[in-house]
């Protein structure tokens, strides 16, 4: 994986964090199809994983998609 997500695990805990602070983790394809990747591993781990906490890097997190590079489809 390219680092866009960053995963951390502690007791059951998968904490997932976007990793792009200077975008202020803005969806781009590139970190959606890494998360997807995040959450398919967790999803075959039922039995160790309970919980999933999403954030962002940094001061800032804008849950969005920069559209213009991004088409919907």
């Amino acid at each position: 994986m390219t680092g866009l997500v960053l995963r951390e695990d502690n007791q059951g805990i998968a904490t997932l964090t976007l990793n792009r602070p200077d975008k202020l983790n803005a969806l781009s394809k590139d970190l959606f199809e890494e998360l997807e990747k995040h959450i398919d591993q967790i999803a075959r781990e039922t039995r160790r994983t309970v919980l999933v906490i999403l954030r962002g890097a940094g001061v800032l997190f804008l849950p969005a998609m920069i559209w213009l590079r991004w088409p919907i489809r």
